[in-house]
């Protein structure tokens, strides 16, 4: 969809499926930087050198929107409105990624994958999907990246909040139990740290 060094001509926006953001270190190893689900646009990090800095590819079956960076230029319109557009856009998505790194980078692992799973069912739930039972498009393998973790942390993890019924995974499919706690968890609130030190 994207690529490094590609012309930057348009941003876009997630019609259907999902979406996969990454780069590649000096060695060649794939980081993932972020997942773009339906409703949710990709590509403004090239408005402002001209290019994309970042690859983008479809996880599995998925659609776009692509909006040609000319129907922001504010000298097509008296009003200037779709560059204030523009400019609403790429707050949003610069808050929510600078919320999302310094969260992250502060968390346990737990709080880290309760985090992302609460996170990830609160942006399906704004498209009208619904709410704890979905499944991920993503790989097992993808998440541990994105959330700097091992793979196998993430099947450890799967498996504690199983046995905990807060969630039950088949494969892909996820439905989330208890979603209250998985929020507390998120937070990392004492109170729920004791009720897992009992269930544990």
């Amino acid at each position: 969809m994207c690529a490094i060094g590609d012309p930057c001509n348009g941003i876009y926006i997630v019609r259907s499926g999902s979406f996969k953001s990454f780069c590649l270190d000096e060695n060649g190893e794939t980081q993932v930087l972020g997942f773009h689900l339906p409703g949710e646009i990709f590509g403004i990090n090239g408005i402002l050198t001209g290019r994309y800095s970042q690859f983008v590819e479809a996880l599995g079956t998925a659609s776009v929107c692509k909006i040609p960076l000319t129907m922001f230029n504010a000298t097509n319109s008296t009003t200037g409105y779709p560059a204030v557009s523009l400019l609403r856009i790429i707050g949003q998505v610069l808050a929510r990624d600078h919320k999302l790194i310094y969260m992250l980078g502060r968390m346990t692992a737990q709080r880290k994958f309760a985090y992302f799973l609460v996170d990830l069912v609160d942006r399906l739930r704004i498209f009208g999907i619904e709410q704890g039972e979905f499944t991920l498009s993503m790989s097992r393998a993808d998440i541990a990246n994105y959330l700097g973790l091992a793979i196998e942390t993430i099947s450890r993890l799967f498996t504690q909040l199983h046995a905990r019924d807060l969630v039950d995974v088949n494969r892909r499919h996820l439905r989330i139990r208890n979603m209250e706690t998985l929020r507390a968890m998120a937070k990392e609130r004492p109170a729920t740290q004791l009720l897992l030190d009992k269930a544990g």
